[in-house]
């Protein structure tokens, strides 16, 4: 317990680091940018998180899975090894295919086109990123993990305040790009250890394409859930002004989920080993949920408190209706947590089609929701909804999961 507690702590801290960075990024990118840059800053990461699912086709997963059950070195570097060849062949495409769609078609104009067909540019070095993220908690190397993490959160956070400083929008786009890059260097750097020979095997190539092409369906599912509600509200409203208060709101809440993510990571392998010993894995899931959801709870009750009177004094009329919709969010916070757990648990014990049918509810929920809610509620309607797409995920999953085998 003493060991398990040192890890929660190691890398709970990392992850605070990580998210205080992006979190203080955002809001000062909210102080120096005009609103309607600001907007435009969280509409292209809305797109960007779902492009970066289709970067790395959900292999960061499959390489994670194999990883943690690989029982010698040179199994694991196999699967790192082949993973990294594969998300780079699959992300380079991806690259492709939207920068033509960006600048061909007719979607996107002005300087939202730009920013977006900017930051596409970076996609490869963006994926290849979180595969090995995954890595480092995979085989348990938590100090190179909480390197990582922090790493993640403080040089983009650097980067992008001092660029966009310097040249607002554009200054932003080019400082998230080389952060990017800055970060993989230093990973593949840590991660140099468990890398072999430049070899694929078919063998090893089939298995982590069959566990991905399952895990994309949901992966991508539960990233399009992330970023339907900042594109939904743009498409929809057409106001920037209120997409720019729903996106400082967001940066507020989603903070708490770093929360289920810390205690994820330090589970991760528990979990995986415990999959075949049903009671086994009851105990680390009880262990999980009630951690899951008395974290998240404390946490969107200090953030009720604490937010609303910052938001007032720094960024005043501006982003008025920020505090509404960031009350609302707060309200879902145990909910989007669990979600955030069930994600976790579904990976570990090789589950994908459980995070599919999850994946599937809420975005089809949240979906019919924001575009019922948006036109009436604008932003708050937003929140509404995404809290009601996770209560329909999490049942969905908490179902599967529990129900007798």
């Amino acid at each position: 317990m003493v060991g398990m507690a040192s890890r929660v702590a190691a890398v709970g801290g990392a992850s605070v680091v990580q998210l205080a960075s992006l979190t203080i990024s955002s809001l000062v990118l909210a102080k120096i940018l005009p609103v309607d840059e600001f907007a435009i800053t969280r509409i292209v990461t809305a797109y960007m998180v779902m492009l970066i699912i289709l970067g790395h086709f959900c292999l960061h997963d499959a390489v994670a899975s194999y990883v943690a059950g690989a029982r010698t070195k040179e199994e694991q570097s196999e699967y790192i090894v082949t993973g990294t060849i594969l998300t780079l062949a699959v992300s380079c495409l991806v690259t492709i295919i939207v920068e033509t769609i960006v600048y061909g078609g007719g979607v996107w104009t002005g300087e939202l086109r730009y920013a977006l067909g900017g930051t596409v540019l970076f996609l490869p070095a963006a994926s290849l990123s979180i595969v090995y993220s995954s890595v480092f908690q995979a085989v348990g190397s938590y100090q190179k993990l909480m390197i990582s993490t922090v790493l993640v959160g403080v040089v983009p956070a650097l980067l992008t305040t001092v660029t966009a400083t310097l040249w607002g929008l554009f200054g932003w786009v080019v400082g998230r790009g080389v952060s990017w890059i800055l970060v993989l260097f230093v990973q593949l750097w840590l991660v140099k250890y468990l890398l072999g020979e430049l070899t694929i095997r078919k063998s090893v190539v089939m298995e982590l394409v069959r566990f991905a092409r399952v895990q994309i369906v949901s992966g991508s599912l539960s990233m399009i859930l992330q970023s339907l509600d900042v594109i939904l509200l743009e498409r929809i409203s057409r106001n920037l002004t209120i997409v720019a208060a729903y996106g400082l709101a967001s940066q507020f809440a989603r903070a708490l989920l770093f929360l289920p993510g810390v205690l994820g990571r330090v589970y991760f392998r528990q979990i995986a080993h415990a999959s075949h010993d049903r009671n086994e894995l009851l105990i680390h899931l009880r262990r999980f949920v009630i951690h899951t959801t008395l974290l998240c709870g404390g946490g969107a009750i200090g953030l009720g408190v604490l937010a609303p009177p910052v938001i007032q004094l720094v960024y005043g009329q501006a982003y008025a209706e920020c505090l509404s919709v960031l009350r609302i969010m707060c309200i879902g916070a145990v909910i989007s947590g669990l979600w955030s757990a069930l994600s976790v648990v579904n990976i570990a014990i090789k589950k994908p089609s459980y995070s599919i049918a999850t994946s599937a509810t809420g975005v089809v929920v949240g979906a019919l929701c924001v575009s019922v809610f948006v036109p009436v509620f604008g932003a708050s309607g937003a929140a509404w909804a995404m809290n009601l797409a996770y209560l329909g995920g999490v049942t969905v999953g908490a179902v599967l999961l529990l129900r007798p085998r």
